[in-house]
């Protein structure tokens, strides 16, 4: 399992997170560099996952590209889907307050569009982690089809042969 980030902060969280879970902590698989910079050397090595969870934040802009969840979410997956194995997943994950579910899913059907991803399932948030009463105060847009504005889809990858 890889971790990539390009802040160390973050990458000491997941570490954290391994040793109170009993996994071991191997330098390699915790990597502090640009998405897109990282994306692009695995790509050309030939480096395939079975599972690439795509995780960014709503936005982040760099020297080597820009995240940015509510306009451009699918320059995102086009960038991973190379780094995913023929028959394996990219888990999609929209966290992003004013993007829609409706966008969202509409960025998810454009991506499917050429048949070599399909969305297999939506992933519904926990209910004990939106509280039992649902939220304090209408979020700012409608996450439907998704339970929460933190979108997440499990979507299949196949690969051109």
């Amino acid at each position: 399992m890889v971790q990539l980030d390009r802040a160390r902060a973050f990458l000491n969280i997941a570490k954290e997170t391994y040793t109170l879970n009993g996994f071991p902590i191997r330098k390699a698989d915790f990597v502090t560099e640009d998405f897109f910079i990282a994306a692009g050397h695995w790509r050309r090595s030939g480096r395939i996952f079975d599972l690439v969870v795509l995780d960014p934040p709503p936005f982040a802009e760099s020297a080597a590209g820009v995240v940015d969840l509510q306009s451009a979410y699918g320059r995102l997956l086009n960038k991973a889907r190379p780094l995913v194995a023929d028959g394996g997943a990219l888990i999609a994950i929209n966290n992003a307050l004013f993007a829609s579910g409706a966008d969202f899913s509409a960025v998810l059907e454009a991506a499917c569009a050429d048949g070599y991803l399909s969305v297999e399932t939506l992933i519904p948030v926990p209910q004990d982690l939106i509280g039992f009463s649902g939220p304090s105060r209408p979020w700012p847009t409608d996450p439907a089809p998704f339970n929460h504005p933190t979108k997440i889809a499990v979507v299949r990858v196949r690969k051109r042969t």
